[in-house]
């Protein structure tokens, strides 16, 4: 069922249908923005987890964009998604948390995908799987050629860890002076 415009907000993004949590996949491309969100189109509660898109040329009026389906049926829902742009291949990188087929639907792991256009999608490639845990909703930045993945850990510690690496798709090293850093924090 839709959303009467009158109940949307007037300056936030709102879907006309369903459930949106997790705005976190931000960019500016060929002078419009782009924001991806968890994204429930058959519900207006928290359940089967897709990616929404949308695009605006001014932050105020936003057009929703099609429905991203990224993998197959071996994928369980999406969590949390996030984007950085790759200056090596020249295109972006959204990564978010999965849980797969290929681990029984246990813990879950970041995944990525590439585009270059917001249109056509690579299919899903594994970005980080902690060993001892889950890890869900990862965030990336650059800083100085260095790329650092933040996820949220499930166990081995229960926080935030640090990844490090040269390449935005890894291979990822821990920052264990992050971890010694937040032990005893509030979190």
């Amino acid at each position: 069922r839709q959303i009467p415009e009158m109940a949307r907000p007037k300056f936030h993004l709102s879907p006309c249908t369903g459930w949106m949590n997790d705005p976190n996949g931000f960019s500016f491309y060929k002078g419009e923005y782009h924001l991806f969100y968890q994204y429930n189109p058959y519900d207006t509660c928290w359940d089967t987890m897709h990616w929404g898109h949308a695009v605006s040329e001014d932050l105020i009026h936003w057009s929703e964009q099609e429905l991203i389906q990224f993998g197959d049926d071996n994928f369980g829902c999406l969590w949390a998604p996030d984007i950085i742009f790759d200056p090596e291949n020249e295109d972006y990188v959204l990564h978010w948390s999965y849980c797969h087929a290929d681990n029984n639907y246990g813990p879950m792991a970041i995944y990525y995908s590439r585009t270059k256009d917001f249109v056509n999608y690579t299919k899903p490639e594994l970005l980080y799987r902690k060993e001892d845990s889950g890890c869900i909703d990862s965030a990336m930045y650059e800083e100085d050629g260095k790329y650092y993945l933040f996820v949220k850990s499930e166990g081995n510690p229960s926080t935030m860890i640090e990844l490090v690496s040269d390449h935005v798709t890894g291979p990822w090293t821990r920052v264990e002076a992050f971890d010694a850093a937040l032990k005893g924090a509030v979190q």
